[in-house]
């Protein structure tokens, strides 16, 4: 991909990293190993590879921009999705890294996190966060949204608007930032119904 892009324009001035795999609803303890591999796959190491292979071309340049898409719950985590939040936790601290690393360079590396968005992630992941709670989908998506103190789910143009800002002129002294778009909202904390184990009747 680096490739094409460089053989085609010459240059890459700008990096956006947003990738996430969509994981489904599991408790630590109930984890599949394949569905950690899964997401973390994508989710961190996606992000690793397009950095690795685009700092080289920045730090040659000495300069650029790089923006990778987070989560508040790489920040905070919430319940039963593990594997991604620690992926979205990975990548913050990867971002952190290498802005250390390209600083000398003149190459500015950032972090963005949002909070929930309408998007189709959001439409897979919230049935099944409804059903582990015994809840509507519908009564799910209010709860959240009764959570925001701005009062209402995020459009994707909100975070492409902190996105298009870092990636600009107007940054040139900013690295190593990690950024919530979340209409306030830190996270979610909420510990899920205690279920049944082996050891109870």
């Amino acid at each position: 991909m680096v490739q094409e892009v460089l053989g085609a324009k010459g240059r890459i001035d700008i990096l956006l990293s947003n990738a996430g795999a969509r994981p489904n609803v599991a408790a630590v303890v109930d984890l599949p190993l394949e569905e950690w591999n899964r997401v973390l796959a994508v989710t961190l190491t996606g992000v690793l590879l397009c950095c690795r292979a685009v700092g080289r071309v920045m730090m040659r340049r000495e300069s650029g921009k790089i923006v990778n898409i987070s989560s508040i719950n790489g920040i905070n985590p919430a319940a039963l999705s593990v594997a991604y939040h620690v992926a979205k936790a990975g990548v913050i601290s990867l971002s952190r890294t290498l802005a250390m690393e390209l600083a000398p360079y003149g190459v500015n590396v950032n972090a963005v996190c949002p909070g929930p968005l309408h998007t189709h992630f959001h439409s897979h992941l919230m049935p099944q966060r409804a059903e582990s709670l015994g809840i509507s989908t519908e009564e799910m998506m209010e709860r959240i949204r009764g959570a925001i103190p701005l009062g209402r789910w995020g459009e994707p143009e909100d975070v492409a608007k902190m996105v298009a800002f870092l990636a600009g002129d107007d940054t040139s002294w900013v690295t190593g930032e990690t950024i919530s778009v979340s209409g306030g909202l830190a996270g979610v904390s909420a510990a899920p119904p205690r279920q049944k184990t082996g050891g109870e009747g």
